[in-house]
């Protein structure tokens, strides 16, 4: 069943960024070490992974766009302390620039978190890569107007909700 969702995904990548999207050699090959996680590649090497506290759950969040602004992704994968992945997204967002994409994955992590039965339960944490984007959200005052109403948007998804995105370094 997951070779043929990656034959799928393949199959839609490729027409969607032909130039872009990997061969599906490349993606077969890296499958064995997928399936555990169900994703097309992980968010984070297990390694790098720190596992909230107990009663928090953390949204590890990804993107990825074609040069600083071209044909974007966002995806998700929310854990508990344990390591157990809870639920995961994968959406195209159109083309986009960078700071736009790291913008809206943090969204579509808030929806998800806030329709959770985890919601009222659980604190939040938000791993995300750009400095700016955390200093952006930590002090909206302080942001670039035209990512303003996006941001706007983010802290009222996120209202009421115990949570917390911060900056982690990437390898």
């Amino acid at each position: 069943m997951f070779q043929l969702s990656l034959l799928k995904v393949y199959r839609w990548g490729s027409a969607k960024w032909a130039p872009l999207f990997p061969s599906l050699s490349t993606i077969m090959a890296r499958s064995k070490a997928l399936e555990s996680i169900s994703l097309v590649r992980p968010l984070l090497s297990p390694s790098l992974w720190c596992p909230p506290e107990v009663e928090a759950l953390k949204f590890n969040i990804d993107d990825a766009v074609s040069g600083s602004f071209g044909p974007a992704c966002i995806r998700g994968v929310l854990r508990n302390h344990k390591g157990k992945m809870l639920c995961y997204f994968s959406k195209n967002v159109g083309v986009v620039d960078a700071p736009t994409e790291e913008l809206l994955v943090i969204k579509e992590a808030g929806i998800l978190f806030k329709s959770s039965k985890w919601a009222r339960s659980h604190r939040l944490f938000v791993e995300c890569d750009s400095n700016n984007v955390v200093h952006w959200i930590k002090n909206a005052h302080f942001s670039p107007i035209e990512f303003r109403g996006i941001i706007d948007s983010i802290l009222a998804t996120f209202e009421g909700l115990d949570w917390q995105v911060f900056l982690i370094s990437i390898e």
